[in-house]
Formats: C-alpha cells, sequence, structure tokens
C-alpha cells in the first residue's frame, strides 16, 4: 500500500516545483501613453529564479514624416478620429489604441538605462511582482470600480504579462492608489527602484507622467 502513495507524493512535489519555475521565469512591460503625445515611457521587467533585469526606456524623439506613411497607422487612425465610431466596441477601441500605440513606438527614439538586481536582496518588490502575475486581470483592473471612471486628458498604461507561452494585457488609465492599487504599487516601487539605485534625473517625474 506504501508504493501509491509515494507515487502521489512524488507527482504532488513534481506539479509544485513546476507551478515554481515558471512563475520564476516571466516577463511584465508597462507602456505609458497619451492620445496627443503617444509613447512616452516604456519599462521593459523580466524575472528570473534569482535576478530581476528592469529596462527603462523614455522618448526622445519621434519620426513624424515616416509614421505618418505608415498604411497601418493610417487605416487605424481612422477610429480614433473625431467623432468616435460608436460602433465600435469599448474593448475592440482598447484594441486599436494599444496596435496605434505599437506603430508609434517604431518610428520613436528612447534614451535607455537598465538595472539588474537579486531578487534576494529585494524581497518585497519580488513579492509585488509574483503577485502582480498571480492575480486576474479583472482584481488588477478593478473592473467593478472603475466601470465609471474616466479620466480627461489621462495617462494610459498597459501592461503586458508573459509567462511561457501565455500571455496577456492589461490597462490602467491614469492609475492611483485607489482605482488600481496593485499595478499603481508596480509602477510606483519599480520607478523607485531605479530612483534609490541611481541618483541622477533621468527618471525625473517631469519625464515619466509625474509617476
Amino acid at each position: 500500500m506504501l508504493r501509491p502513495l509515494l507515487i502521489i507524493a512524488f507527482i504532488s512535489v513534481f506539479n509544485i516545483a513546476g507551478a515554481q519555475n515558471i512563475n520564476d521565469d516571466f516577463k511584465i512591460d508597462i507602456t505609458a501613453s497619451d492620445t496627443f503625445e503617444g509613447t512616452n515611457l516604456l519599462i521593459n521587467i523580466r524575472k528570473r529564479a534569482d535576478s530581476i533585469k528592469i529596462i527603462y526606456k523614455l522618448r526622445d524623439s519621434i519620426n513624424y514624416k515616416g509614421m505618418f506613411k505608415d498604411k497601418r497607422y493610417n487605416e487605424l487612425s481612422k477610429y480614433m478620429a473625431y467623432p468616435l465610431n460608436i460602433k465600435t466596441g469599448r474593448d475592440s477601441m482598447r484594441m486599436i489604441d494599444h496596435e496605434l500605440d505599437s506603430i508609434n513606438e517604431k518610428y520613436t527614439h528612447y534614451s535607455i538605462d537598465s538595472l539588474l538586481i537579486s531578487t534576494h536582496f529585494m524581497p518585497l518588490y519580488t513579492k509585488l511582482l509574483d503577485e502582480v502575475v498571480l492575480t486576474n486581470t479583472d482584481s488588477l483592473e478593478n473592473k467593478k470600480k472603475n466601470v465609471d471612471r474616466h479620466v480627461m486628458d489621462g495617462v494610459d498604461f498597459y501592461f503586458d504579462i508573459k509567462i511561457g507561452d501565455a500571455e496577456r494585457t492589461l490597462q490602467a488609465q491614469s492609475p492611483n492608489q485607489d482605482s488600481h492599487p496593485i499595478l499603481y504599487q508596480l509602477l510606483e516601487q519599480t520607478l523607485d527602484v531605479y530612483r534609490k539605485t541611481k541618483v541622477n534625473m533621468f527618471l525625473s517625474r517631469g519625464r515619466t507622467d509625474h509617476y
């Protein structure tokens, strides 16, 4: 009778270890953009078992001449022109807006800096990254509370989370502690990690939409 129990125990341990390995290696990309100026800030977070690499990109300039000749950009821009096409659903508009940001990024030049930190020296930040990955989309976007929330001239943040082949994209408009508590903490702490490690003006609040 011991052998089946040993097999079950082995399978359980294997499944737990496998799940841990998935959580030990993932990516989170943060994009900040507004309607008038496009993408202002990009942050790429790559977490491994014992390290976290963060790449920060700040916009320097945009090749508008090239972007305005882009066929796909012109096709999608029609949906964003005033008055908005009310037949296009809200989720579809979000996808169009996100694709426009991706096209905008192709024609944008950035200043770049990065950090490589140990998970052992940043346990609270590491725990926050794990929390973001393990929390479902509705909770992260706080959809019930934000169903009627609209911010005039706000900044749209997109959070792309990728674990293996699984990927999801979240959106938060001008997030704060009340509207999107977990995503706001992710944004604030990711910026603070840099500011506390490198004492310079690269990530001054004036360049990061005041976050």
